[in-house]
């Protein structure tokens, strides 16, 4: 049995060196992979090569470097893409190259907000001025500036308001308490206004100074021309009639005189008439013309000769022809006007003029 056990052994042994030395049949030779295995990319951002980073416009290459390309990445919010860029929106939110909704502010390709009314135009209440507006108030005042009339004062945000300080108060008025209120002279008369008794006028500086041409005389006293002073009428040695000769050989008269209500005051109407009687051509202009004095219950006043503004009611129709050459033997006419301050139904009106070493006055009846 040892024996056996023993030969079983060594078969055994022998089998395994032989299979382990068996010859395998001839073929082709196996390649054998040196490299190792490639190692993946990320850029510095942990953005994986050849993708866009979730930072816009930034671009991770095959290298691993960030490169701004924001065609393909697109761009971060509040930016736009202008060209091969991002462009931030303007401080008012607009985009670049576009108007903003605050006319007429227009947003640059460098997001600049700039005035380019002429692109953008204007808001409602203003006027456009090449690339600016001009807001003005419903006066037409500018936004931030003083109305014409006083003490008005436009604001930012096209508003009149009341503002004496900064606007001052018109003429005859001072600032009280913040308001215009009529300024007044000691006895009482506003400024700019006549006294109760003639011929005293309260002036802007408050003060009661004679205006004769202004406020008349005085009864039964009469201003001179100039109307500075006031004088009665017998220092004078007038001539009544319907003519009076400013010339020699020139004959002046009034054909008509009415009373004519316009639009804006009362005028009296003369319709006047001009002879030349001598042997050389003349000619008057309005300035050499007689002034109008008008007689009342408060005393006299002269009125120069002043055409109504044209309206509905009056016009300057048959206008007399001031500074005409009137030819030896023939006669001009037209309407002469004077503006009446009040018109007063029962007061005498005459034309007083002197000439030739004569006064003449003539009584009218319009």
């Amino acid at each position: 049995m040892k024996y056996i056990a023993l030969f079983l052994g060594i078969s055994l042994l022998l089998f395994g060196c032989l299979d382990y030395f068996r010859f395998e049949p001839a073929g082709p030779p196996q390649e054998i992979n040196t490299t190792p295995p490639q190692r993946e990319v990320f850029c510095i951002d942990t953005t994986p090569a050849n993708s866009c980073s979730s930072t816009k416009p930034m671009y991770c290459t095959a290298s691993g470097a960030l490169i701004s390309d924001p065609e393909y990445c697109g761009c971060p919010s509040g930016t736009v893409l202008r060209g091969d860029e991002c462009a931030p929106f303007c401080s008012d939110g607009t985009e670049p190259d576009s108007c903003s909704s605050a006319k007429p502010d227009y947003c640059t390709h460098n997001s600049t907000l700039i005035e380019k009314a002429s692109v953008c135009g204007c808001p409602t209440g203003a006027t456009r001025s090449g690339d600016t507006c001009l807001l003005k108030c419903t006066d037409g005042t500018s936004a931030s500036q003083c109305s014409e009339n006083k003490p008005m004062y436009c604001s930012a945000t096209l508003s009149l308001v009341e503002d004496a300080y900064r606007c001052g108060c018109p003429p005859g008025t001072v600032i009280i308490e913040g308001h215009c209120a009529a300024a007044k002279c000691v006895d009482g008369t506003p400024a700019g206004e006549c006294a109760a008794t003639a011929p005293n006028f309260c002036n802007e500086n408050l003060q009661i100074v004679s205006n004769p041409g202004e406020c008349g005389c005085n009864y039964g006293r009469i201003a001179t021309p100039d109307g500075r002073n006031c004088v009665s009428p017998r220092s004078y040695a007038y001539r009544e009639d319907n003519d009076f000769y400013p010339a020699t050989g020139v004959k002046m008269y009034v054909r008509n005189s009415e009373h004519i209500e316009c639009e804006n005051a009362d005028y009296i109407l003369l319709d006047l008439s001009i002879t030349n009687e001598g042997n050389a051509s003349i000619s008057f202009s309005d300035e050499e013309f007689p002034a109008l004095q008008l007689f009342s219950g408060s005393g006299y006043k002269w009125l120069a000769v002043e055409y109504p503004v044209n309206d509905s009611q009056c016009s300057e129709v048959a206008k007399f022809p001031w500074g005409t050459s009137i030819e030896p033997g023939k006669r001009s006419a037209g309407i002469v006007w004077y503006r009446l301050l009040n018109w007063e139904s029962d007061a005498s009106y005459y034309i007083y003029y002197s000439a030739q070493n004569q006064a003449y006055a003539v009584k009218l009846h319009p």
